[in-house]
């Protein structure tokens, strides 16, 4: 018995010493289509990896790199984002990127890109292990399979048809791919797909000895022992995307802007389907526990969520820069977490504001911007007043309103946005801007009424449907008085307002009508910073007042147990709704609430 436990210990000892001195590029008899075991990833913060290509060839500016690096160390949809160059030489782009994946350790690698004659953006849906013989920069050409042994493709890892539909929505040019060419663009994809299935980086004859001919040391690094990647280094989405030259006039490429735009939507969705099928839901709340929070709505320990609109084409206004300066800052992510999401707004009387309520519905915004373009304004324009008022001008459907545009609803509405704050921001990055009490009777003005008027009461207003026998006044009567459902106070926005932005001037004065294209983005993004600094601000004040006047949770259920006050706290003057939001009541009213605790404790 004893000699045969011993037979036993030796036959495993040498199956796993043969295990461990067998070649590490072994390949599996399938693709494993599963992304391989590693840390969860709800355990850290989600890291991104994109990369893009040096110049080459007749081409001295990359756009694939120009545009990736601007990401460099930017957050999207809550993942940090690394950016890193490769060069345009065989196997070394992929012995760097592996090289890179192994420093930067990302759950999510998207390699860029440029094919030249394209007019969006490109994705690759096949990586394919095959090189067809182009020379690279430094003359070297390799033609064949590339990892001899290796499977014949990989398909992409990214949410190929999410992304399409938000490059789509975004208004980029965008189509498959199952050809992502035979030279560096898909060796890069296929190797970094090889990593990220069975650890293996591929051959690396960069280091062998240059005296003798490529082919040879890359035959000689081919038969090599190769150390793999352990699974949990391994990415667990991939892909690669190609984007098209630059060009301003949008006829054969796009302008940079617009390329590094796309790359941000490509990221950030891409980031958001891996949240929503890799991350498991929160926990429930335990409803008996007081320290818990009521609602999302109340939560001060999150990062601020942020709406922004722009409007599209309408009447002569074929391009409209309140949507082209919003739309740039989808995906943003601030230092402190706070994210930024645009959409765009049809100019239809009630569609406009549909739309906006089921955004709302969907992101569950703290704070929501709407911006529209006025016309003939030098500067940007900030209203201060919401109007339960339309005056008749026709939308892009020929439909007219006027009257109220809520029967029973406040006749208006203040700003909630910090307007001195972003009047003094504007104006020290040299942004012409005014007040404005009326937001005019059009799409503007509805858009800011019924957005407040959501947020002071869940109400997103009637919905008008395309029922083409009536006419849309009828229709609208009949919604009017229907029951509508209203928007719970958890997923209603806390600050909301409304910005006209000037027509675009091409011309670089700095007097007149209207401001460069560039200029009204700035002004946005000034705008846009300025509300989240000051909402945070504000924020940080009311958590430190609360526990500095009522101490913490546990301490006041500690201290009402056995002795519970009949001192009730003073309640917040509900009426304050039909009279339009008078801010200031709201906040004495909140500021009693946080004594009234105060007191309770102190017994």
């Amino acid at each position: 018995m004893r000699r045969a436990k011993l037979g036993v210990a030796l036959a495993a000892a040498l199956a796993g010493l043969a295990t461990a001195l067998a070649p590490a590029s072994v390949f599996a008899q399938e693709v494993r289509l599963e992304p391989p075991e590693r840390a969860p990833t709800n355990s850290r913060q989600l890291r991104v990896l994109v990369t893009g290509f040096g110049p080459f060839g007749g081409i001295t500016f990359n756009p694939s790199w120009e545009a990736a690096k601007r990401l460099d160390g930017m957050e999207l949809r809550g993942a940090r984002v690394t950016a890193r160059q490769l060069p345009v030489v065989w196997d070394e782009a992929a012995v760097k990127l592996a090289a890179i994946v192994r420093e930067t350790r990302p759950d999510i690698v998207v390699c860029f890109g440029v094919a030249s004659g394209e007019r969006g953006m490109r994705l690759e849906t096949t990586a394919r292990n095959e090189n067809r013989g182009f020379g690279d920069n430094e003359g070297i050409r390799l033609s064949g399979e590339d990892v001899e042994g290796a499977p014949a493709t990989y398909p992409s890892g990214l949410p190929l048809q999410l992304i399409t539909a938000a490059l789509g929505d975004a208004d980029i040019p965008v189509r498959d791919s199952d050809d992502a060419g035979g030279y560096l663009c898909n060796q890069t994809f296929y190797r970094v797909s090889l990593l990220a299935d069975l650890g293996d980086a591929g051959p690396s004859p960069v280091a062998k000895n240059p005296s003798r001919t490529y082919q040879r040391r890359r035959d000689e690094a081919a038969r090599d022992p190769r150390e793999l990647l352990p699974p949990e280094l391994r990415p667990r989405h991939v892909g690669f995307v190609h984007v098209p030259d630059v060009d301003d006039d949008g006829d054969w490429g796009l302008p940079l802007d617009d390329i590094e735009r796309a790359m941000r939507v490509i990221v950030g969705t891409t980031v958001d389907e891996v949240h929503r099928t890799e991350m498991p839901p929160p926990a429930p709340i335990d409803v008996a526990d007081p320290a818990a929070p009521a609602d999302d709505h109340h939560e001060t320990d999150r990062p601020l969520r942020v709406l922004i609109t722009g409007f599209g084409e309408f009447g002569g206004v074929t391009f409209n820069p309140s949507w082209e300066a919003a739309k740039r800052l989808d995906g943003l992510t601030l230092p402190s977490g706070a994210s930024v999401m645009a959409r765009e707004l049809p100019v239809v009387w009630d569609e406009a504001a549909a739309q906006l309520a089921e955004h709302v519905d969907a992101f569950h915004p703290d704070v929501v911007i709407c911006f529209g373009v006025a016309e003939g304004e030098e500067g940007f324009r900030l209203e201060r007043i919401a109007k339960n008022e339309n005056r008749g001008s026709a939308d892009n459907e020929g439909i007219r309103l006027r009257g109220a545009d809520i029967p029973g609803a406040p006749e208006s509405y203040p700003s909630g946005l910090p307007l001195e704050k972003i009047t003094a921001d504007l104006e020290a990055a040299d942004l012409p801007t005014r007040f404005s009490d009326d937001a005019g009777g059009y799409l503007c003005n509805q858009t800011f009424f019924r957005i407040s008027h959501l947020a002071a009461t869940g109400d997103p207003g009637p919905v008008v449907a395309v029922e083409p026998q009536r006419t849309h006044r009828r229709r609208r009567a009949e919604a009017a008085e229907a029951v509508r459902a209203a928007l719970p106070p958890e997923a209603r926005p806390s600050v909301v307002g409304f910005v006209h932005v000037p027509g675009v001037r091409e011309d670089d004065e700095r007097w007149g009508r209207g401001l460069p294209m560039d200029e009204i983005a700035r002004g946005v993004r000034v705008i846009v910073e300025g509300v989240i600094a000051d909402t945070e601000r504000a924020r940080d004040e009311v958590v430190e007042s609360a526990s500095t006047v009522g101490g913490s949770a546990d301490d006041v259920s500690d201290g009402a147990e056995g002795d519970v006050s009949t001192d009730a706290p003073p309640a917040v003057d509900v009426d304050a709704v039909d009279r339009g939001l008078d801010l200031t009541r709201i906040a004495d009213g909140f500021a009693d609430v946080l004594a009234g605790l105060g007191r309770r404790e102190d017994r």
